[in-house]
């Protein structure tokens, strides 16, 4: 079902209840499962606790039949569209008793096989691919020994989850990631959740938080929005947002228990150059905001981009051409656009394509654009990470007559 968005208005100040991090409440949920942990403290309620959106269902749903499952015994484990829960899977199916088939959608198995996989080898096991079958099949080794791994890695989750069982089995499996690879800095969350007590509280979500920036920085009438419950001292990558609001004219501080973010003039800057390696998931905020204030832009660090729930990169210029948004560059790694613009179409249907963050970023991106229509098909693929989004966006505002 698609969602056209009405023409909106906001009040000068809002109060957003964030839903918890998706990033730290998977690392919790993988290492009360390899800890031998119960997870009923963590999950809570469906609404309040860890498996608050799709994502987290998946993975928790996984581990709850990993403990379940008898010595030796095969186990098929469904992964739906979560990368994160894949990743995490592949490497603890190595240290199970039996062979283990994680199943998928053609999406995430198609971007599972451009991974390298050489580290199942390389601790022993095995492994069988079939991107046109939907699933990827993990020959266990008798036992798991620590090593040194040379592979190539695409994604700093396949390493999240082997200091999370390096932890549990006292293993020392090491690897060779610098600090200049992309995500990096999630290898650096799941660090910093390592020096907690596993029972520590998940936090807000600073990724969410993003797109009520964009949304501050893109409505005028808004002065201010505080989120509960955020915390400035937290180790999510994602808290950089802060930082990379203040060329668009948006203060970050502490309020209370919780942030609050403020208008504190017009964006100072006429050009925007930003390395996003380290938060891709801003990408789609931060470019939004950009062309919504006319501001020119160059930001590098972008490839893996490609590899998320969509193509992020094609998505955002299929969706943003049909504005009138033009002569956007881009290399492997760069994406530049100069400012240029021309008249758009009067109504706009944005197309997600099974994308999360495509969804929200241009259902404020829409909400900007008061003299076009833009409609958001399948608003329903927010529940991967933040289910409530359409309903908190839509009961802050105010319909325009």
């Amino acid at each position: 079902m698609a969602l056209p968005l009405p023409p909106l208005s906001f009040p000068s100040q809002l109060q957003v209840e964030l839903p918890y991090s998706k990033s730290v409440a998977a690392r919790q949920i993988l290492r009360h499962y390899l800890k031998h942990q119960s997870l009923s403290d963590l999950i809570g309620s469906g609404a309040t606790g860890a498996l608050f959106c799709d994502d987290l269902k998946v993975l928790c749903d996984a581990v709850t039949q990993l403990s379940q499952r008898r010595e030796q015994t095969d186990c098929d484990i469904q992964c739906g569209e979560s990368g994160t829960a894949i990743r995490f899977l592949i490497i603890t199916s190595l240290f199970q008793p039996g062979v283990t088939k994680l199943l998928g959608s053609p999406r995430l198995i198609e971007r599972i096989s451009r991974d390298d996989l050489s580290f199942i080898t390389q601790l022993g096991g095995s492994y069988h691919l079939s991107v046109a079958d939907g699933y990827l099949l993990i020959t266990p080794p008798k036992e798991v020994t620590s090593t040194t791994l040379t592979s190539h890695w695409a994604s700093s989750q396949y390493l999240s989850a082997i200091e999370l069982s390096n932890e549990a089995y006292g293993t020392e499996i090491a690897y060779h990631f610098p600090p200049d690879s992309p995500s990096y800095s999630y290898l650096q969350l799941t660090k910093a959740l390592l020096s907690r007590s596993s029972n520590s509280s998940l936090e807000c979500d600073w990724s969410a938080a993003s797109f009520w920036y964009q949304l501050l920085a893109t409505h005028p009438q808004i002065e201010q929005i505080t989120f509960p419950a955020l915390s400035l001292e937290s180790a999510q990558p994602d808290r950089a947002v802060a930082q990379l609001y203040r060329p668009f004219g948006i203060e970050t501080k502490e309020s209370g228990d919780g942030v609050q973010i403020n208008r504190i003039g017009p964006c100072q800057s006429q050009r925007i150059e930003i390395d996003l390696s380290q938060n891709l998931d801003l990408f789609l905020p931060i470019v939004l905001t950009a062309v919504a204030l006319d501001i020119p832009f160059e930001i590098t660090g972008i490839q893996l981009l490609r590899n998320k729930e969509s193509d992020r990169i094609t998505s955002f210029i299929e969706n943003i051409q049909p504005y009138g948004v033009i002569g956007i560059e881009i290399t492997d790694d760069r994406i530049i656009w100069r400012g240029t613009r021309t008249i758009g179409a009067k109504e706009v249907v944005i197309h997600p394509h099974n994308d999360h963050r495509v969804a929200m970023a241009f259902a404020v991106w829409g909400s900007s654009q008061s003299d076009i229509q833009t409609t958001i098909l399948t608003p329903k693929v927010v529940s991967k990470s933040y289910p409530s989004f359409f309903d908190d966006l839509l009961c802050h505002h105010r319909i325009v007559k």
